[in-house]
């Protein structure tokens, strides 16, 4: 199965995601990195045009695309990519805990 995201990006579901979905991780299930950068993108947009955001942006460099980057790196590996892929990039989470539903009690 291929998953379309925006800026014409595509991604092939897992072999995991296909037979184990209830076992995939959430990186696996959403189809990917490109849903996070697009995610990411839209956030960084936001902080852009939005005057009600200005604040926010106050306090980021003017050029955002290095912070567009870290961003989806970092929810990349929070989300559980293969471990292959966070130590080729040095992702760091700094024992953030794992990806859940917010309103999880256990």
């Amino acid at each position: 199965m291929t998953v379309r995201h925006g800026r014409g990006k595509e991604s092939a579901m897992s072999a995991v995601q296909q037979a184990r979905p209830s076992q995939a991780t959430p990186f696996e299930r959403i189809g990917g990195r490109p849903p996070i950068e697009d995610m990411v993108d839209r956030f960084y947009d936001l902080m852009d045009s939005e005057p009600s955001f200005a604040p926010l942006r106050a306090i980021h460099r003017g050029d955002l695309a290095p912070m567009r980057e870290k961003l989806s790196d970092f929810l990349t590996a929070w989300m559980g990519a293969p471990p292959r892929l966070v130590r080729e990039k040095s992702w760091r989470l700094h024992d953030v805990g794992p990806c859940g539903h917010s309103g999880d009690k256990s």
